[in-house]
């Protein structure tokens, strides 16, 4: 641990970005990790944190350690009515599931008094105790003085500490007989290196490592550190890291240095769709914790902002960050919970891209009217919510497609028709979610992006359907775009007729929306 603690006296005495956020912030429960004594090892015990509390402990600063890791499924020890009394007694880290129990030892040899955990200080039995501790994360782990990632841990039973083995886990390995130069006999080992960590794939564990002020991850090769100031790693001079995980490393430390720093819009806007592209590439146990997951980082990238959020899109950034793309569109289902609008990437299950948007220009007949989102819990803003609406004045005309055979006709006004043959569609849904979200309903293209002469590109914007003209839902997304002749691709055909195909596509770019007029709709 030597390694570790160099870099965090060095932090703390040198690094002015990492100093504590003022005024100071206690969560509500803590775990005070114990020294031995009486013949017993470690110990943790449950605190109540009040004023009287941090009073009684006479300390001229109270800090604090969290952990970030992966629950991997039920716990086998977590806050609840039936081991709260133990708990508050306190219980030897041997008791704990390993990964929670190296935790209480990293926090005790780097002589951290106290240590928080979600499962064991966050009442698992109390809804709104959950939903109340959850919208205090950004607070809890952002005036946390340390954060401890078990990064190598796939679930709280592996624990992070024990040497690493090879081939990894869940790899395959190749033994191969080598001799070296100085003609001893021996083996090397071929294994792939897995490019993602197990806590890097848990969506509720991007949040914890991008308001942390200090993180100091354990990998299966050393340890890596990074805090609001630099990024360093434990190797000695012979050794190296792969690079693609180096790099990946470094990017996560660039993208927590994003929500901290002051830039323009058009990088805001940019820097927050790298988050979502980010998060959604990682997996969630419950699909309705969705907006919960990343709700931490919502509420301190407003802190700075100011902004309007909207189940997971900021009113400043619209309408460009409407056109996601649902990259898994085959993984979607019908969900009896329901999640967000269909005009939030959050509505949709799996990755989402969103930054394919930025050298486009917004339809300037585009005009939000009113945005509103009803949350489900009135103390947690930046939570799950039970609907969301926009409501906007912008060109709509009526089109088809070929996927969706069954769509009603236009019945209570003629609307010009769009031919999406030539632009390229992105449906967030495929087979028969497609069908029972478009039964019955019209078809609608809704211009977000207006024709840009010099790049060819445009318009784009959402595909919806409607079945009553009053309510849109967005099904995917359209947008007219340039082809490149290459004829080396499967789909080769001869140049007249590439060329003929290109001439019809601007034909209908240039005109798509000439003749519609503004109307006023409303997203859900």
């Amino acid at each position: 641990m030597a390694w570790a603690e160099e870099r965090l006296i060095e932090c703390d005495c040198l690094h002015v970005a990492c100093r504590a956020p003022q005024p100071p912030y206690f969560p509500t429960r803590l775990l005070h990790v114990q020294g031995p004594s009486s013949g017993r090892g470690l110990v943790v015990r449950l605190i109540p944190v009040t004023s009287s509390t941090i009073q009684a402990m006479r300390m001229p600063v109270v800090r604090y350690a969290t952990l970030s890791y992966c629950w991997g499924g039920q716990q086998v020890l977590k806050l609840n009515a039936d081991t709260e009394a133990s708990l508050l007694h306190g219980l030897p880290t041997d008791e704990l599931p390993k990964t929670l129990s190296d935790a209480a030892v990293i926090t005790w040899r780097l002589q951290i008094p106290f240590l928080w955990i979600d499962s064991l200080c966050i009442r698992q039995d109390d809804p709104s105790d959950q939903a109340r501790e959850i919208s205090r994360m950004h607070l809890v782990y952002s005036h946390s003085y340390l954060t401890i990632s078990a990064t190598r841990a796939s679930d709280c039973r592996q624990g992070f500490l024990h040497e690493c083995t090879l081939p990894f886990r869940g790899t395959t390995a190749y033994k191969l007989p080598f001799a070296s130069p100085s003609g001893k006999l021996g083996a090397v080992l071929l294994s792939e290196f897995p490019r993602t960590a197990p806590v890097d794939a848990r969506s509720w564990t991007l949040q914890e490592h991008m308001l942390a002020r200090r993180v100091i991850r354990f990998t299966d090769l050393k340890q890596y550190w990074s805090c609001n100031t630099t990024s360093d790693v434990e190797l000695r001079s012979e050794e190296h890291m792969p690079v693609r995980y180096s790099q990946d490393l470094d990017a996560a430390h660039n993208l927590a240095r994003s929500i901290r720093e002051d830039h323009d819009e058009a990088y805001k806007c940019n820097a927050w769709m790298n988050i979502v592209e980010e998060y959604t590439k990682r997996g969630l146990t419950h699909r309705s914790d969705k907006l919960l997951a990343i709700s931490a980082i919502a509420e301190t990238w407003n802190s700075r902002s100011g902004d309007t959020y909207l189940a997971g899109v900021w009113k400043s950034h619209l309408p460009k960050t409407l056109l996601w793309m649902c990259r898994s569109s085959e993984l979607q289902t019908i969900s009896e919970t329901y999640i967000a609008p269909s005009w939030s990437w959050a509505s949709v299950l799996g990755e989402v891209e969103c930054s394919f948007v930025n050298s486009m220009w917004p339809d300037p007949q585009l005009d939000i009217l009113d945005c509103k989102t009803v949350l489900v819990h009135e103390d947690a803003p930046y939570g799950a919510v039970k609907s969301g609406a926009i409501t906007l004045s912008g060109l709509l005309v009526s089109t088809s497609l070929e996927e969706v055979s069954n769509s009603s006709t236009v019945t209570e006004e003629e609307l010009g028709h769009l031919n999406l043959k030539l632009a390229n569609t992105y449906l967030d849904f495929c087979d028969s979610v497609l069908v029972d979200k478009t039964q019955d309903a019209q078809l609608f293209c809704l211009q977000l992006l207006v024709f840009d002469e010099e790049s060819l590109r445009g318009p784009s914007g959402l595909i919806v359907v409607s079945r009553d003209f009053k309510n849109f839902y967005r099904i995917g997304w359209f947008e007219y775009c340039p082809k490149f002749k290459d004829n080396r691709s499967e789909g080769w055909v001869p140049d007249e007729v590439f060329y003929q195909e290109q001439e019809n596509r601007e034909a209908i770019q240039r005109v798509a929306f000439q003749d519609a007029k503004p109307r006023i709709i409303t997203l859900v």
